[in-house]
């Protein structure tokens, strides 16, 4: 969680702050950490944060370096909560359509990928936080019981009709499938 106006370690934290969301389902998990939430779009979110409009965002760490935000940006949450994410999509059709072979190599190629991502992700990771820390921003790094505190308070936001409830069962067992 990235903010302007203070350190967020526990849902309680967040009672004050107003925060930049994407859409409705955002907006509920925020009222769910007892936060409020407001759609803001993303090329409005630095003037938006800088006039107090939202007093911050969920995004990687990466973000507020990419973005330059570090000069009004104060804290950074590390929740584990967004991940800069790198996908591979394809046509089910194309792929269904490929010899044996040629699904074989795709699959290769997709395996390697996500080693390769898995390994970025884990120097990004830390290099992400100690570039915040170097530019001025205060990193809370979370403990598991303090993330816990987020994941409990978040779960009946998935059960609320937002998806169908085989969906959020898929959701959540690839989700601990990763942890």
């Amino acid at each position: 969680m990235i903010t302007t106006k203070q350190a967020v370690r526990a849902p309680a934290d967040m009672s004050s702050l107003r925060m930049r969301a994407l859409d409705d389902a955002q907006i509920a998990m925020y009222e769910a950490w007892g936060s409020a939430g407001t759609i803001v779009p993303w090329g409005e979110v630095p003037a938006a944060l800088q006039t107090g409009v939202v007093d911050g965002y969920l995004n990687s760490p990466l973000v507020p370096v990419t973005w330059g935000q570090t000069d009004f940006v104060k804290n950074f949450s590390d929740a584990r909560v967004i991940w800069p994410l790198r996908a591979v999509l394809v046509s089910k059709d194309w792929y269904d359509g490929l010899s044996a072979d040629d699904r074989a190599a795709v699959d290769g190629a997709v395996d390697a990928a996500d080693a390769a991502t898995r390994t970025w992700l884990d120097d990004v990771s830390v290099s992400g936080l100690v570039s915040l820390e170097e530019l001025g921003v205060t990193v809370q790094r979370l403990t598991d019981e303090e993330r816990a505190a987020f994941r409990e308070m978040s779960k009946p936001v998935y059960d609320s009709g937002l998806m169908p409830s085989e969906d959020v069962k898929l959701w959540t067992d690839l989700s601990d499938g990763t942890r």
